[in-house]
């Protein structure tokens, strides 16, 4: 299945906002590295390999099976449970049996040892655009951070309902924050979420 991949077709099931592809990147780079001379699409139909980075989505899964056998697509997907493994021409073992951290990012590099591949600590990554850029260069007068005041930023994500029962409140997530921050008080904070949570 290593000879001669051209495109990776990677899809994410649930809403992909900001946080899932930050969490993500680390294990897209991962893959990037082992096949380096191929391309990585989201969300694009290709010919070569379907990697379904999701363990539990359905609709991921039944498009990696009509895929399979419409087109002769082979993809590779994650046995989370009796069964799953036959959508895909390779699996992954489940997730409840390889995956140790409680750290998010790592759940992405599930259905990456069907290749082989581990993390080995590789970092998110995050490239900035010329707007974003102007906005980081800009937002502490916009905004009247002085620039000796620490600045974290928290990402409380699209808060989609089955995700919302493994976040901590608002409060505690607060609380933790500040405690970890407090060596370096006084410090601001740039909460970033959808517009669906724009009542906090």
């Amino acid at each position: 299945m290593e000879k001669d991949i051209k495109k990776i077709l990677l899809i994410i099931g649930h809403f992909a906002g900001v946080g899932d592809m930050l969490r993500a990147s680390a294990s897209w780079r991962a893959l990037k590295n082992k096949f380096p001379t191929a391309d990585l699409h989201l969300l694009f139909l290709t010919k070569d390999p379907i990697v379904d980075m999701e363990p539990h989505g359905l609709k991921s899964s039944m498009l990696c099976l009509y895929a399979r056998l419409k087109y002769k697509i082979p993809s590779v997907g994650i046995a989370e449970f009796p069964g799953r493994g036959l959508f895909y021409t390779h699996k992954a073992p489940s997730s409840r049996v390889v995956l140790k951290s409680k750290d998010y990012t790592d759940r992405y590099f599930v259905v990456l040892k069907a290749f082989g591949i581990e993390r080995q600590g590789l970092p998110i990554e995050l490239e900035e655009t010329e707007e974003g850029r102007q906005f980081r260069e800009t937002m502490r007068s916009r905004f009247s951070i002085p620039e000796d005041v620490p600045l974290l930023g928290l990402n409380i994500g699209y808060g989609t309902p089955d995700a919302l029962w493994k976040r901590p409140t608002l409060e505690k997530t607060q609380f933790r924050t500040a405690k970890r921050s407090s060596a370096q008080s006084p410090t601001s904070y740039l909460i970033l979420f959808s517009p669906k949570r724009s009542k906090l």
